[in-house]
């Protein structure tokens, strides 16, 4: 078997208080990408899914505890601290963080800070990183002559674009991408989203996607993993998460996106994901879930196949349909 380009092994991220109490924010968290894939990773807020990211940057605050590994080409890169970290952040792994103004120096121009990712952690001279730095606002479809303008001239969705600019600076094999398309509107997130798939096939970069927009996940990418109370309670190729969801936690994901049927009723999800202080007995979305039985309150579900490529994380796991299938002879036009 060949090595996957990503892989992340049993990542546990603990945060410590001020009075030594433990918040358990990422749970044994395990998840492999090949080049040119996309996994898209969605959860409700406050599930885990953005301090995974920062866990597998190096990014986190230090009061924060991490176990288990980041594997880029099977070499773990998390082992040797910072120094190990430094070598790969920005170069094999990089990031598109939330909130595309709060990544830049508002003092400085865009193209001056994407200039420096390139010298600072690239080695690339000056002359040759302006360069490149035109070339890289021309590829996310930004005038090159823009790079002279402070972060406060663009809009969010040009923002956004340059910041996609500066996470490529580097050539990463990586991208991380947190709500790249958040406070966007629908033709700029969908620009977005056909740039980053475009990227995807030409360059063979593995794409990790944190987003609540399930429709987004559907449309661009071609696994999930869903998160919850900082497990991957369900992961396997979106097509058939989308049409048969196993988790109880995944079918109501789904049910509360409104669907093209005007009379479709769009269900909620009652309560709120499990303090992070807390490590309950059995599965932790036990409280909510509508298919329980005893089992589920005081023994935690392990990872069970239900494919060939697709686990889920429950005792009751069973595929459900959430669509009509397509008979033989009709169309989906």
């Amino acid at each position: 078997m060949t090595t996957p380009l990503l892989e992340i092994k049993d990542l546990t991220v603990d945060f410590r208080g001020r009075d030594e109490s433990l918040k358990k924010i990422v749970r044994g968290v395990s998840l492999t990408l090949n080049p040119g894939e996309r996994m898209g990773l969605v959860g409700e807020s406050g599930c885990g899914k953005s301090t995974l990211q920062l866990a597998a940057m190096g990014l986190l605050p230090p009061n924060a505890e991490v176990s288990g590994s980041v594997l880029i080409d099977g070499v773990d890169i998390l082992a040797g601290g910072e120094a190990s970290m430094r070598a790969h952040r920005g170069t094999d792994l990089a990031m598109v963080f939330q909130g595309a103004m709060n990544a830049f120096n508002p003092t400085r121009t865009v193209g001056s800070q994407i200039v420096e990712a390139m010298v600072v952690h690239g080695g690339t001279s000056k002359r040759a990183a302006q360069d490149r730095t035109r070339d890289l606002l021309g590829l996310v479809g930004i005038p090159p002559d823009r790079a002279e303008r402070y972060p406060h001239q663009f809009s969010g969705g040009m923002r956004q674009r340059v910041a996609l600019a500066m996470a490529l600076a580097n050539h990463p094999r990586v991208l991380l991408a947190d709500e790249p398309t958040t406070a966007l509107d629908v033709i700029m997130q969908a620009q977005i989203l056909e740039l980053l798939e475009k990227l995807t096939k030409e360059f063979g970069l593995a794409l990790l996607l944190v987003t609540h927009d399930l429709p987004i996940v559907v449309e661009t990418c071609d696994w999930a993993a869903v998160m919850y109370s900082g497990r991957i309670v369900e992961r396997g190729p979106i097509d058939e998460i989308h049409q048969q969801p196993t988790h109880p936690y995944t079918r109501l994901l789904f049910a509360t996106v409104p669907g093209p049927d005007v009379d479709q009723r769009v269900a909620s999800l009652p309560g709120v994901p499990p303090d992070a202080s807390e490590e309950p007995p059995g599965c932790s979305f036990a409280p909510r879930c509508d298919r329980t039985i005893d089992i589920c309150h005081n023994t935690r579900p392990q990872p069970g196949p239900i494919g060939p490529r697709h686990i889920a994380e429950c005792h009751v796991a069973v595929p459900t349909r959430t669509r009509p299938a397509v008979r033989e002879g009709d169309s989906d036009d």
